[in-house]
């Protein structure tokens, strides 16, 4: 459609070389300039070595381990299958959200590449400069081509909270994706873009999508999919959209087959749980906050409300900038306003119902449940399969905004730029919060933590880690650690940090059941001691193991005198009936971790975990702590807590009291525990909640079995 909008007067002010229509390639100039100075801005110089901090942490160490054994491993089918981790059985490096494409691209000169070569650093150049182009791009498709507004809408996008926030998911700040679906949507409905090359630009693009992350394949297919039906809708092209539609779903499948996404499963729990609250928006400003005052979430910080602990991924923070703008806009068009709603009336409709599945079956507003809803069966499997239903309101934010600077900067005259420099300023300083997170992740220094490990590794062929991942979820730094291990050393691993990953618990212990061979390395948590398989009990009468950090590590008699010798482990005899945590392992909430864990004057849970799992028997904790206040003032509840999933609360109090002053003289509190055939191998934890009142210092957790 051509609107009046198109052919409004050129400025005629001193400023008309920047505001003034602008061809394609000078926009393209100034988006790639504008992208490369916000990387510039965003990230310190030590980020694109590809070796500090960020590379060795959680999501990140999962995408850089995904592609070193991918690239360590021969080509096979499915082309994006590994045997050498989550061994012998494989894994599709899709699931540790490795970016096949870039996966696909990069193997075939593995030969010819450093020995440490990863793209994650490389990955974020492309998402930035992708940005600021595709931002440049889409307000061209707006109507709005001049330098000025190329530049404007660069910046915006680049420093959007919720793409700044989705910093350490490599992948999805692939959303450029978006931006330029965006584009081709509004170019095929403003009639300079035709019909048929829309369609197939926003099929290509879903395609691309799916070798990206499923997420950017659904919201990329989905408004190809409304693409289709509102052209039959309106202009009767069901014909050709039946086509369009047929091929599309050959492709897939096609896709699907070749890069085996179908042979692994691809649903989870968690709808409901990782969704946007209705206060999203709104909430992330730096000068207010949305969050419960006494929050003790790990995001509470950045300012929006998560009731659900999961609604950080539903972050959709709009910003000052915009709120300024978006009524601005819409006043300046306040007499097309009507007849642009009854024009895009279905593309509304597609926006509402974004924002419907995004804000999930439990809807909040901040911390308040407004109301919930059962989702019927048929539907289940697309929500266990698109759980961070949060992420689908990226497209309606990025309409929002979009719309919020076109409908001002269409036409330009000075008071307009002073507003849009005002409002950039504005977004620029609400939003700080964001883009100063990134840059201290971004700028955190390599551990080093591997190197000291290269003398033990040469000893063996393979690591096998006890219990596999998805068997508890607890265990996840010990992965991450060993998974990235392994694969700096090129040896083989049977367990990983995979999404959707389902191991058979009961197989997995049977295995570490066994006798260990030497050409392996052999790890648990040392939290699981009391309930270890018999390889490990065996391993440590025959004095082959060590304690490293909260890990028994064991293997041949070689490696162990090489792991004591590079200071990577202490010897460890006979200690499977005793556990003990000093207070700074203690998880906590509200306490600070030094020496000792002590309280900071916050009433909360001052500590939890860590989560064991007991035989049945007898066993005893003892804590100790000491407390400011007299004998006679409370300080503090504890509890122990087993986990039950199957039941209404989730679990079981076995024990209950409360902690009193001790007039700051270190004392014990020992607590005896009876796990029965009903909790046993549940886990379990102590916890203590502190009042607020005095202070609190805990020296030590400590668990006994009694029956041995």
């Amino acid at each position: 459609m051509n609107t009046s909008l198109d052919k409004l007067p050129q400025p005629t002010h001193g400023l008309a070389w920047l505001t003034r229509d602008a061809s394609a390639r000078q926009s393209l100039l100034a988006a790639l300039l504008v992208g490369v100075l916000m990387l510039g801005f965003l990230f310190p110089l030590s980020f694109w070595q590809g070796q500090g901090g960020f590379f060795e942490k959680i999501d990140a160490s999962q995408h850089i381990a995904g592609w070193q054994y991918y690239a360590q491993d021969s080509w096979r089918f499915p082309l994006l299958h590994t045997t050498r981790i989550n061994s012998p059985e494989g894994v599709n490096i899709a699931f540790m959200d490795s970016i096949p494409l870039a996966a696909l691209l990069f193997k075939p000169f593995v030969a010819w590449l450093p020995a440490d070569f990863h793209y994650i650093a490389l990955w974020h150049i492309l998402a930035f400069i992708g940005q600021a182009i595709a931002a440049g791009v889409l307000m061209r498709s707006l109507g709005a081509r001049s330098i000025f507004a190329t530049v404007v809408a660069g910046v915006f996008a680049c420093l959007w909270p919720a793409l700044m926030w989705r910093f350490g998911h490599t992948a999805l700040m692939t959303q450029c994706l978006l931006l330029f679906g965006l584009a081709v949507y509004f170019q095929k409905r403003r009639e300079t873009m035709e019909v048929n090359r829309a369609q197939t630009y926003l099929l290509t693009l879903s395609l691309l999508g799916l070798l990206i992350h499923p997420y950017f394949f659904a919201m990329l297919y989905s408004l190809f999919l409304f693409s289709l039906i509102e052209e039959g809708l309106l202009h009767r092209r069901w014909a050709s959209g039946s086509k369009l539609l047929m091929i599309s779903v050959a492709l897939i499948a096609f896709i699907f087959f070749v890069m085996g996404y179908g042979g692994q499963n691809t649903t989870s729990f968690g709808f409901g749980e990782y969704s946007m609250n209705l206060s999203s928006p709104f909430c992330g400003s730096h000068f207010y906050s949305c969050a419960a005052s006494e929050s003790a979430h790990q995001f509470a910080a950045y300012h929006f409300a998560d009731p659900t602990t999961g609604q950080y991924e539903g972050l959709n923070y709009l910003g000052f900038g915009v709120f300024l703008l978006l009524p601005i806009s819409v006043f300046l068009a306040r007499g097309q306003v009507l007849a642009l709603c009854r024009q895009y009336q279905w593309f509304i409709l597609f926006l509402l119902a974004l924002t419907f599945y995004a804000i999930a079956n439990r809807v909040y507003w901040n911390d308040h449940l407004l109301f919930e809803y059962t989702v019927p069966q048929s539907l289940r499997k697309i929500t266990d399969s698109f759980r961070s239903s949060g992420r689908f309101f990226w497209l309606v934010a990025y309409t929002l905004l979009f719309i919020s600077l076109a409908g001002v900067m269409q036409t330009m005259s000075k008071a307009k730029l002073a507003l849009v420099l005002f409002a950039l300023g504005l977004q620029f300083v609400d939003t700080r919060d964001f883009s100063k997170r990134l840059t201290r992740i971004a700028g955190e220094p390599s551990k080093g933590d591997l190197v000291a490990w290269q003398p033990v590794m040469q000893q063996v062929e393979d690591l096998h880690v006890y219990p596999a991942f998805s068997c508890d979820p607890t265990n996840e730094q010990m992965v991450w650690f060993f998974q990235r291990l392994a694969a700096q050393y090129q040896k083989r691993i049977d367990t990983g940090y995979i999404a959707r990953d389902k191991v058979d618990c009961q197989k997995n212990r049977a295995y570490f059941d066994q006798n260990f061979v030497p050409s392996a390395l052999y790890v648990m948590p040392t939290k699981s001691l009391m309930n270890a398989p018999k390889g490990f009990v065996e391993a440590v009468a025959q004095q082959a193991c060590v304690k490293w950090q909260s890990y028994l590590v064991c293997g041949s008699a070689k490696t162990r005198a090489s792991l004591i010798a590079q200071n990577l482990g202490l010897a460890f005899q006979d200690q499977l009936h005793e556990l003990h945590w000093s207070g700074k392992e203690l998880p906590t909430q509200v306490g600070q971790l030094s020496e000792v864990l002590s309280s900071t004057g916050k009433a909360g849970v001052l500590n939890y975990g860590p989560y064991v799992r007991l035989e049945q028997g007898s066993y005893e904790f003892e804590f100790a702590y000491q407390a400011d206040l007299a004998a006679t003032s409370e300080q503090a509840n504890w509890d122990v807590w087993v986990t039950l999933p199957a039941t209404k609360d989730g679990g079981l109090r076995l024990a209950q009291g409360k902690l009193f002053g001790t007039d700051n003289v270190k004392q014990s509190l020992r607590v005896p525990v009876v796990i029965s055939a009903d909790t046993a191998n549940q886990l379990i934890e102590f916890r203590s909640f502190f009042n607020g009142q005095g202070k609190i210092i805990i020296h030590a957790l400590h668990l006994r079995k009694l029956d041995k």
